[in-house]
């Protein structure tokens, strides 16, 4: 690999800009532009051919469609159509989650897989990179249609028995490898690559044929030379919000384009190599390759060339600082002295030394001041009196006058009272403070425990209900019941019955006698079931809970009860362990009360 491919390389991994791919995939930050456009050309062709009618999806699969990091449209939570469009999304996520970026960030920058995107690899370079790129798209998408193809039976229906292992990332489940379809899963591969084109390529003016490929490593890399690599990558051309005619004939078209394709996949009586036939008839029509546009012509005057240019048409580096500004000025003004006094060099080294001189004998000749000083005789000591005036109160300290006098001076310094300052802090307390439950320290009792938490990481929140055994002040037991819900921000339901949790705890406890605070350590082992449905993880599983608070407050609140805080804690559902193991790690934060008796 050359030094210009690893520099590309690294920092496309260090980008997490979403606008690296082109018509953006549905997540929390963008607009599902591949989703909208694949649902609308599936929709076509179901409306015009039986071949590509629902598949009905059993209850494991449903709990997959129910799990998706997205919301697709009603008519599109089929097997089928949620395969494609797990299929279309694939390209860009690879099985990461669509809110990863530090993973997604390898996936877009991964400089083999450029021909997935319709972009320019690293070698595809002028005079003919352009060429090279679009051949290399349109490979990708006849061998993605080709594999689909194998998904059909006989009469070139899908044929649901035929499957593929899809790496997904569901919602609340994670990452699985999920067994769908095979030709809707392949066929959504190839949909995605052809939709790209439509916005990472230059085209003529009636959309249909390619005149330039874009470059998204060089440009991301900083190493773009226009010239050489093409063009950069256009993030406005990645809308698909229908701002302007340009960009709504490029989102019509792509659409136009994925149903003449699935179309000529499904049309019925025809044979694979018959249908491969039909696939390039359609590539050939939206795909096709003009050449003739260089750097030197503007590209053909291209108007897309227009799209994400500062209005000003200028970049800005950045304003120079102050420093940098006054040492340039300083600069300046020393070169034009030299050029316009260049007669008077010797004289200005003759005064330049002359000043020198005097400075260095400024700091080592003695001034007068010292001078004066030691030729001064020894002064006269000073002579002290002190008064004690008496107060008028008897709980009042008495004033104390000290005069000091010298041959030049007399001065007199009064010392009063000193007044409490009632903002100073209390002293510090030396009597114990009162801990909840018997008075005896180390007695053994019981108590209630109540306890509400929430997770940010793995979203959730618990409530529980437990009880407590005492069995000395550092020392005690716990059993807990909890219901925990778990919260999906990505797509489905936003909250889901998630798993109910029994476990037993230890707690370590270290008492701070003189304190309104105890401090305290928590491990936790149980059970956990599932509530809900997940892929591979039906309702009703059991498995294993482990838990920990590392450290915790308790608050001595009354004499019943303490207000207990778990800043640090962790809990981990697993309520599946057979086949692909499921859990649910959460960092919680967890207040809490305590009671126990007198």
């Amino acid at each position: 690999m050359s030094w210009k491919r690893y520099v590309v390389v690294l920092a496309a991994v260090g980008s997490t800009t979403w606008d690296a791919r082109a018509y953006t995939i549905a997540s929390v930050a963008t607009e599902g532009c591949h989703e909208r456009i694949t649902s609308e050309a599936l929709r076509s062709v179901r409306d015009s051919l039986g071949e590509a009618a629902p598949l009905p999806a059993n209850d494991d699969e449903q709990a997959l469609i129910s799990d998706l990091q997205f919301s697709p449209d009603d008519d599109m939570l089929d097997l089928g159509a949620v395969s494609l469009l797990l299929g279309v999304r694939d390209n860009d996520l690879k099985g990461d989650g669509a809110d990863d970026l530090s993973s997604l960030s390898m996936v877009h920058g991964d400089p083999n897989a450029q021909d997935e995107h319709c972009l320019r690899a690293l070698d595809q370079d002028e005079p003919d990179g352009s060429r090279q790129a679009v051949a290399a798209c349109r490979k990708f998408i006849e061998q993605r249609i080709g594999q689909a193809l194998e998904g059909l039976d006989g009469d070139g229906k899908v044929d649901a028995s035929k499957r593929v292992a899809l790496p997904v990332h569901l919602a609340i489940r994670g990452g699985i490898d999920a067994s769908l379809p095979l030709f809707y899963v392949r066929m959504g591969q190839a949909l995605h690559t052809l939709q790209d084109s439509f916005s990472h390529t230059y085209r003529t003016s009636d959309g249909r044929t390619v005149t330039v490929a874009l470059n998204w490593l060089d440009d991301v890399g900083q190493t773009l030379e226009e010239s050489q690599d093409g063009p950069a990558h256009s993030k406005d051309l990645d809308a698909c919000d229908d701002a302007d005619a340009l960009r709504e004939l490029r989102r019509e078209l792509a659409t136009e384009a994925s149903i003449a394709i699935l179309t000529r996949a499904l049309e019925p009586g025809l044979g694979r190599e018959e249908k491969m036939v039909g696939v390039r008839a359609v590539l050939d029509q939206y795909l096709g390759f003009e050449s003739g546009c260089s750097f030197e012509n503007g590209w053909c005057d291209a108007p897309e060339a227009r799209y994400d240019t500062p209005a000003c048409g200028c970049k800005t580096v950045g304003s120079p600082s102050p420093r940098a500004l006054a040492f340039g000025l300083l600069l300046a003004a020393l070169v034009w002295a030299r050029r316009t006094y260049r007669s008077k060099l010797t004289r200005r080294r003759a005064a330049l030394g002359c000043g020198a001189g005097i400075f260095a004998a400024a700091l080592w000749l003695p001034s007068p001041a010292r001078l004066e000083a030691q030729e001064a005789p020894p002064e006269k000591p000073p002579v002290t009196k002190t008064e004690v005036i008496p107060s008028s109160t008897p709980d009042t300290p008495p004033i104390t006058a000290t005069q000091t006098t010298t041959e030049d001076t007399t001065t007199t310094v009064v010392t009063a009272p000193k007044v409490p300052d009632e903002k100073a802090p209390p002293p510090p307390n030396i009597v114990p403070v009162e801990e909840p439950g018997p008075t005896e320290p180390n007695a053994i009792v019981w108590g209630a425990a109540a306890t509400f938490s929430g997770s940010v990481d793995k979203p959730g929140f618990a409530t529980a209900l437990g009880a407590r055994l005492r069995l000395h002040k550092h020392w005690a037991v716990g059993l807990d019941g909890e219901w925990n819900p778990w919260i999906s921000l990505t797509g489905g339901e936003p909250v889901r019955s998630g798993a109910f949790n029994i476990y037993a705890s230890g707690f370590v406890r270290f008492p701070l006698a003189y304190e309104q605070f105890n401090l305290r350590s928590q491990l936790s082992l149980g059970t956990s079931i599932l509530l809900t449905d997940l892929y591979g993880a039906p309702q009703g599983t059991a498995g294993l809970f482990v838990g920990a608070n590392f450290l915790g407050l308790e608050i001595k609140a009354s004499k019943i009860f303490y207000l207990v805080l778990n800043p640090l804690g962790v809990a981990i559902p697993i309520p599946q362990l057979q086949g692909v193991p499921f859990l649910y790690p959460q960092y919680r934060l967890a207040l809490g009360l305590e009671f126990y008796g007198g």
